[in-house]
């Protein structure tokens, strides 16, 4: 059907499993204001981004045109509900579907098996996003050992989880040669990474302060996930480090979800305690703001249909991008058919002939 079909079928792929999973939340949220601040959801960093306008007298710092309000810090970033949803959605939909199951799963209305089986699925659909799912479904298991373990169904998901073992292997293949390390060995690590913390879990530090209103059947979920959060940034894989961004995405979710029921609680009898909550359910909610205000005014840029090496090489890097590719020779002959076609010749083409690019030879 050509390149135009196929962005259809993407949007329709993806309103379909965005859709299936804002529904599925709908029914686990108290009402529909707990699922908008959910969607809402994100961190501070819009105070960084002014207060950094107005000491260097720039306005133009608070918001980079074309460019995600999340990213603020020089180090990771974790990105807001709607940032995940515009920029990587490849990420954001299945880091969001197991972190609703995981709720399910700490109210016990599904198993450890469903959400181990689900984990598996996932794995060639985002190997990063996958990790925190799996702390935090480590976590609930260890909670309840004993009736894990005696549970039929996990040694049948266990079983089944035999069979993704190859696509682990196949996404994991020199991963070697991806840039990995910890931020903690670079300058300035310690005032970004409490500049990080405050104000990308301030909502999580405001629900923790609050831990009595937090559903009981949650509270060990919500706690793994904040702990998770708090340590995450210790660890770097991927260009812009992407570990930190995109194992987040399940504990996100989570704190964010308590949070909103915290707010929502607290408003019905401690109003003013409330409002602290709802300010800073406004302050991140600028980022979400800014990407649908860029989406609505911002002139579109053409269809490109350059496949991936094309639009690395069109962008400045001249090298296979290696969180995406590998070479071949690296791959187990029994994983990958020997009738590989050959790659042609690169071919000569803009590939958004709209946009101008940086020069690859400067």
């Amino acid at each position: 059907g050509g390149i135009g079909a196929a962005h259809a079928a993407m949007l329709a792929q993806n309103a379909l499993v965005l859709g299936s999973i804002l529904y599925l939340l709908f029914r686990q949220c108290r009402s529909p204001l707990h699922l908008a601040m959910l969607v809402g959801f994100g961190g501070l960093g819009l105070l960084w981004k002014v207060v950094q306008g107005i000491a260097f007298d720039d306005p133009g710092r608070i918001i980079a045109y074309g460019r995600p309000l999340d990213e603020w810090n020089a180090l990771f970033q974790y990105s807001s509900s709607v940032t995940q949803f515009f920029w990587v959605p490849n990420h954001a939909l299945p880091g969001w579907w197991l972190g609703a199951l995981l709720i399910l799963l700490a109210r016990r209305r599904i198993d450890v098996a469903a959400v181990g089986v689900t984990i598996g699925l996932a794995v060639l659909w985002s190997p990063l996003a996958i990790l925190g799912a799996v702390a935090l479904l480590a976590l609930l298991a260890a909670t309840r050992l004993h009736a894990v373990l005696r549970d039929r169904r996990t040694w049948a998901g266990a079983l089944a989880a035999v069979g993704f073992l190859p696509g682990a292997l196949y996404v994991s293949v020199a991963a070697g040669t991806i840039d990995y390390g910890s931020p903690a060995t670079k300058p300035g690590f310690l005032a970004w990474y409490l500049a990080f913390a405050v104000l990308q879990l301030a909502a999580g530090l405001f629900a923790l302060l609050h831990r009595e209103r937090i559903e009981p059947a949650l509270r060990v979920l919500f706690l793994g996930a904040l702990a998770f959060l708090v340590v995450l940034p210790f660890g770097s894989f991927g260009p812009n480090n992407d570990l930190v961004m995109r194992a987040s995405i399940p504990a996100l979710l989570v704190v964010g979800f308590v949070f909103g029921a915290v707010v929502i609680d607290l408003g019905r009898d401690r109003p003013r305690e409330a409002a602290l909550g709802i300010a800073i359910a406004l302050l991140g909610l600028a980022p979400a703001v800014v990407e649908i205000a860029r989406a609505v005014l911002a002139p579109r840029f053409a269809i490109s249909d350059c496949d991936l090496v094309e639009a690395s090489r069109a962008l400045g890097d001249l090298g296979a991008p290696a969180n995406y590719m590998a070479r071949r020779d690296r791959v187990p002959a029994w994983l990958v058919g020997e009738a590989v076609p050959t790659r042609p010749p690169p071919r000569a083409v803009a590939c958004w002939p709209d946009l101008r690019m940086p020069d690859p030879t400067r």
